[in-house]
């Protein structure tokens, strides 16, 4: 269910889209004061850079959702894992 939420994420949707439909994220980073490791311990993920935004949305269970925002505030990309 989580996965079908997070997969319903489309790049080039605007970030108010996303909040819409996700809610608030768990966390949220913002260049320049993003960390060098804002990887959430004990979740797969992938290593990106940050262009401008990453919001980082927790599922019930193991899912963890990474949704990378551009200076648009839009989806540039979007990374689903688990624990």
């Amino acid at each position: 269910r989580d996965r079908l939420r997070f997969r319903s994420i489309k790049t080039g949707m605007s970030e108010a889209e996303v909040k819409a439909r996700l809610g608030e994220p768990r966390f949220s980073y913002t260049k320049p004061k993003v960390p060098v490791d804002y990887y959430v311990p004990g979740y797969t993920h992938e290593e990106r850079a940050v262009s401008h935004r990453v919001l980082i949305y927790f599922g019930h269970g193991d899912t963890v959702a990474y949704v990378y925002i551009d200076k648009a505030l839009r989806v540039e990309h979007l990374f689903i894992g688990g624990s």
